[in-house]
Order: C-alpha cells, then sequence, then structure tokens
C-alpha cells in the first residue's frame, strides 16, 4: 500500500511537465505572426514626360509616366533638308537629351530648313512693275532686269538666264582650287546674311543698251519722279554696276557683249571684297 502515493506523484510530475512545453511553442508562433504584419508601405510617385517634335523632324520618344527619379533619354532627328536647332523646354542644343523625371515636363524639338546657298531658280514676274518686271535668284544674287518701258523693248529671257550662267561660273564651289568655306562666305555676304550690307540681299541690274537709251533716262537724279518707286526698290538690294543687253559700245556681234557682261560681273564680285 506504500507504493502507491509514489506512482500517482511520478503520474502528476509527467503531466506538469507536458503542459510547459505545449505553453512555449504558442509563444513563438505568436511572436513569428506578429513580426510579419509589421512591414512598412512604399509610396511611389509619378510624373508625366511628353515629347513632341516640331515640322522638319522627329522624336525617338513621345513620352509617358514614369517613377520619380527615372531617367529618360530622348534624341531628335532632322528630316533631310533640315536642321536641328534646339529644345523648346530646355536650353540644350544637343540632339540627346538625357533627363532626370522629377516632375511633369514638356519638350518640343525644332527644326529649321537649311538654306540652299547654291540654287538657282527660274524668272519670276515682279509686281508692281517697277522699271524691272522680272527677276531670279542664283547664288545668293537677285538678277533684276528692265521690262518694256522708256521706250525700250524689254530685255529678253535668254539674256536673264545667260546672266546667271555667268554667276554660277563665277561661284562654282566644286571648281579647283576653291575654298570651300571662303566661297560659303562670299555667297552669305552676297545673300546679306553677313558682311558690309548684311540685311540687303546682292542684286544685279539688267537693261537694254545704255542709260540714255531709255527715254527718260532712268539712271538720272530725277529717275523717281519718272519711274516712281524705284529708288525704293533699288535700295533694298546691294547695287553697284550694270549688265546691258546689246551694249551701245557693242560691235554687235555677240562676242563683245559677252566679254562686257564678265567685265561687269567680275567689278561687282571686287566690290564685295
Amino acid at each position: 500500500m506504500k507504493k502507491l502515493p509514489i506512482y500517482l506523484s511520478f503520474l502528476l510530475l509527467l503531466t506538469c511537465a507536458k503542459d510547459s512545453t505545449e505553453d512555449n511553442t504558442s509563444e513563438y508562433v505568436s511572436s513569428q505572426t506578429n513580426t510579419t504584419n509589421t512591414n512598412p508601405t512604399t509610396t511611389i510617385t509619378q510624373y508625366t514626360l511628353t515629347v513632341t517634335a516640331g515640322e522638319g523632324g522627329s522624336v525617338s520618344t513621345s513620352g509617358g509616366t514614369y517613377n520619380q527619379g527615372t531617367q529618360v533619354t530622348i534624341t531628335a532627328t532632322a528630316n533631310d533638308g533640315y536642321r536641328f536647332t534646339g529644345w523648346e523646354g530646355n536650353t540644350s542644343t544637343s540632339e540627346s537629351l538625357t533627363i532626370t523625371i522629377n516632375s511633369n515636363v514638356t519638350y518640343q524639338a525644332l527644326f529649321e530648313v537649311i538654306p540652299n546657298y547654291y540654287s538657282s531658280g527660274d524668272i519670276v514676274p515682279i509686281e508692281p512693275i517697277i522699271f524691272y518686271d522680272r527677276e531670279l535668284n542664283v547664288n545668293g544674287v537677285k538678277l533684276i532686269a528692265a521690262g518694256e518701258i522708256g521706250g525700250q523693248e524689254a530685255v529678253p529671257d535668254f539674256w536673264i538666264y545667260k546672266t546667271a550662267r555667268v554667276f554660277k561660273l563665277l561661284t562654282d564651289k566644286d571648281a579647283e582650287d576653291i575654298d570651300a568655306n571662303y566661297q560659303l562666305n562670299m555667297i552669305k555676304t552676297l545673300k546679306g546674311e553677313i558682311g558690309w550690307h548684311q540685311g540687303r540681299p546682292t542684286g544685279q541690274r539688267i537693261a537694254r543698251g545704255g542709260g540714255d537709251e531709255y527715254s527718260p533716262n532712268f539712271l538720272n537724279d530725277n529717275r523717281n519722279q519718272s519711274y516712281p518707286g524705284i529708288e525704293a526698290f533699288e535700295d533694298a538690294l546691294a547695287l553697284d554696276d550694270m549688265v546691258w543687253y546689246k551694249n551701245v559700245d557693242s560691235m554687235g556681234t555677240g562676242d563683245d557683249d559677252i566679254m562686257k557682261l564678265w567685265n561687269m560681273s567680275c567689278i561687282h564680285y571686287i566690290v564685295l571684297e
């Protein structure tokens, strides 16, 4: 009978130890669960980039929505006959623009037509007629030809074209030993873009015979009274000498007319220098 209390005591001790182990496991899992639920929430700010191209070119992207701090590269490409000039919305003059997005931004690529300095157009009418009734632009020089006026017939079209060919020869950028940069600067000077008569393109007057062949003479001091508007028209151009068709000093063979044409054109160019 004395052994029963000892057995009951051992059983009670075993039961208490088992209960203690189950309580520790529950607390660990609960602690682990609480740690997972406390992760912070991250807020992402986004901005809009808008990119367009002006006339004469294109851009590599039209933009979109980007996270704050994103770097984006935009490239502008000019079409044939145009050149890139800059960005509206940015001071960069590089065709490739890299930006960091930190706000809503808008950019436009800007382009301009490349001037064709070596060009020869066709004869076009001058309206209203002010002694001169036709013009032709050739490599920066505006040829202006007298019409049927002052008792003289109009300068024939073929003579205007012949004069234009002389100027083409004188300004041939592909001729032997020609410095392309100096040649281009001369054309720009003739166009009035740079140089001593900046703002006024070069003009070359073409008339028939000589000043006294016109009644009244369009070269005298009273010419504006005889031909209203002629002074203002000529003042808008840088003028020097004349090219004559059937010059009064000509022998009428044609060869001396060509020599006179070369002479007058060369003098004009020397004055420009």
